[in-house]
């Protein structure tokens, strides 16, 4: 089984929804410019640790995505979030943060997502840092 395990040093992104438009008398969809440059930006860092074909086959994905402490918040409540007793339970939302995650790595590290058929583990947290650490198994 080949494993291959990297920290994304950023704050943890969650993919937009489509935008519409109309051209020509036909509907299109499109990635919102900031998604797109957000994903470039984590294949950016991604890119030492990606596989030099995508994978086949099965993949199992474990993700966690750990948010900064406001500096705003009490040294109390500061200290409850490290400990883990303070779940980040506010925006963005977990299912749009591993979207993110798995549009940026599709066709680099995969052939297509479609291939993810076990999440190990996935999760958001508070830390000390913003950062997105990622597991993936094959």
């Amino acid at each position: 089984m080949a494993k291959i395990e990297f920290i994304i040093p950023v704050r943890p992104i969650p993919k937009s929804r489509p935008r519409i438009t109309k051209k020509g008398g036909k509907f299109w969809a499109y990635t919102p410019v900031r998604t797109k440059h957000a994903e470039k930006e984590f294949l950016n860092y991604a890119n030492g640790y990606k596989p030099k074909d995508p994978l086949n086959g099965s993949i199992e994905l474990e993700v966690h995505f750990v948010f900064e402490i406001p500096k705003s918040w009490p040294k109390s409540k500061k200290e409850k979030a490290l400990r883990g007793e303070l779940p980040h339970i506010s925006r963005p939302d977990l299912d749009n943060l591993l979207k993110f995650i798995k549009d940026a790595l599709n066709m680099v590290f995969w052939k297509d997502d479609s291939q993810i058929t076990k999440y190990s583990s996935c999760s958001k947290s508070y830390g000390k840092t913003s950062y997105t650490h990622i597991i993936i198994k094959s």
